[in-house]
């Protein structure tokens, strides 16, 4: 990883952490801390992929009022409860709340 990911990364961590009212972690361990119930790792991308951005979009059309948009993402011959779930930032810190201030 060169000089300047990893800048933007600790950058882009630590705008999240604030954002989210946690703090960002200095080691190799979770990327943010301070939540009693998630553990958070950043990862940043130019662009996303066409069709997770596509099938978010449609979830977020579908939601009706005052509902939360959520993608499940199920892979074949996987358990359901280790499926993985898509949502907006904004939305997850209204559900959980945030970190220690």
């Amino acid at each position: 990883m060169g000089r300047i990911s990893r800048t933007r990364g600790k950058r882009i961590e630590l705008a999240i952490a604030r954002y989210m009212g946690m703090k960002r972690n200095h080691y190799e361990e979770e990327d943010l801390r301070g939540h009693p119930v998630i553990s958070v790792e950043v990862k940043h991308r130019e662009k996303h992929s066409r069709l997770l951005v596509r099938w978010f979009a449609q979830a977020e059309s579908a939601a009706e009022d005052g509902k939360t948009a959520t993608l499940v993402l199920h892979e074949e011959r996987q358990e359901y409860g280790d499926s993985y779930v898509v949502m907006r930032l904004r939305d997850l810190r209204a559900i959980i709340g945030t970190g220690e201030r």
